[in-house]
């Protein structure tokens, strides 16, 4: 699921910004090459949910290298508000979350998760033996 929200990510990003703007998503050795944007999985979280169900909760920092001028930071972290506000993920639209942003060293880092429900196989529960506890029948009785 990483991959399609990260794949997602990137083709919204290129889709309003261009081919002039080079998207990363693996680190590399390197200085990025202005304009560009770095997308980073943060720390994914796990829980369980009602039924076979399972969620993740997606965290990304969206690094973006423009030319360090404030103004233009703040725009580009005012556009990804409504660029990442919704994406597609196997033709389901997922809502980001959390979204915020802030400026550090001259490079935006745009913060934004996505909950993503999961459906999964769960392994058949036996039939409760019955226990005798002090006189006491606990369990099934057939």
């Amino acid at each position: 699921m990483y991959r399609k929200i990260v794949d997602s990510i990137s083709l919204d990003l290129f889709e309003y910004f261009g081919d002039d703007y080079d998207i990363y998503t693996e680190n590399i050795k390197q200085e990025f090459e202005p304009p560009c944007f770095y997308i980073k999985l943060l720390s994914p979280i796990k829980r369980r949910e009602l039924g076979h169900r399972e969620g993740r909760v997606y965290n990304f920092a969206i690094h973006y290298f423009g030319n360090e001028k404030n103004e233009e930071l703040a725009e580009v972290g005012e556009l990804l508000f409504d660029i990442l506000s919704l994406i597609d993920i196997d033709d389901k639209k997922i809502w980001g979350s959390s979204m915020r942003y802030e400026v550090v060293d001259g490079v935006l880092i745009f913060y934004v998760n996505y909950d993503v429900k999961l459906e999964r196989e769960l392994e058949a529960v036996g039939k409760m033996e019955i226990i005798k506890q002090g006189g006491v029948n606990i369990g099934r009785n057939e």
